[in-house]
């Protein structure tokens, strides 16, 4: 029992003074002036001013955002680090979807999803035209295109890691949502191709140990934090403790 109180003590020792709020509500218009939108915008301007350099307009940086499995919010976090770092940065930000296995994003943007990555990377199709506005200002997609069964050759090859290089000396800021660290063997494949890597976890969801995973799946990448989704309770610093890795302090 007393070794019970000393654990209980030293973790209350541990507690943040910060409460985490949700990050993510039911998101039915991906336009930033939908209200729903405007409530939580704030918060994903502060995770964007930790993922990313907002001092220097120099260069182009480029950040993954992954989680452990999947329905843990990785692509709504993604849209939302997308939207705020435009406006932080007021340049150009590509939205690249690399989960070519369950994609989303043209349905969230209600924009076409017969052409994407996948079909640019197995065929000869353009560039330029896959790439499409969305009505978010300075934010452009690069959808995933139609379902793939086995994207890993394509992910892997020379031309994937061409484009990347391309999109750098065109896009100041790239966002990659990239597909689950357990469920998908070549995501770290993908994360490696970013400067650093966001890990989206969801509250009463996410393992631990599933997050610890993940962390140590995503190789030599850089983990800049892990975005906390769906929860109003305190969470401790013993949390983050065992993940390795700092957090994110949403007001």
């Amino acid at each position: 029992m007393e070794q019970t109180r000393q654990w209980e003590s030293a973790r209350d020792e541990e507690v943040w003074a910060q409460k985490w709020t949700p990050l993510i509500a039911q998101i039915d218009d991906m336009a930033l002036t939908a209200p729903v939108f405007g409530v939580i915008e704030q918060r994903f301007r502060q995770i964007a001013a930790r993922c990313l350099d907002i001092s220097s307009a120099a260069g182009s940086q480029s950040v993954a955002i992954s989680s452990a499995t999947t329905g843990e919010g990785k692509s709504a976090v993604s849209i939302g680090i997308a939207a705020a770092a435009a406006r932080n940065l007021g340049s150009d930000v590509l939205l690249l979807e690399t989960d070519l296995r369950r994609p989303t994003l043209a349905a969230d943007f209600r924009l076409d999803a017969s052409f994407g990555l996948a079909e640019y990377l197995a065929s000869e199709v353009e560039l330029e035209p896959i790439i499409q506005a969305t009505r978010m200002q300075n934010v452009w997609l690069l959808p995933a295109g139609r379902p793939c069964a086995n994207p890993g050759p394509l992910l892997r090859s020379q031309k994937f890691q061409d484009l990347m290089k391309t999109l750098h000396g065109v896009y100041p800021t790239i966002i990659i949502d990239a597909p689950p660290m357990l469920t998908s063997p070549h995501a770290a494949v993908i994360a490696n191709q970013a400067e650093s890597l966001v890990l989206v976890a969801r509250a009463g969801h996410t393992h631990i140990q599933d997050a610890a995973q993940a962390l140590k799946a995503a190789g030599d990448v850089p983990v800049r934090g892990v975005v906390l989704n769906g929860t109003r309770e305190w969470i401790p610093r013993w949390i983050a403790g065992l993940l390795g890795v700092s957090r994110f302090a949403i007001e």
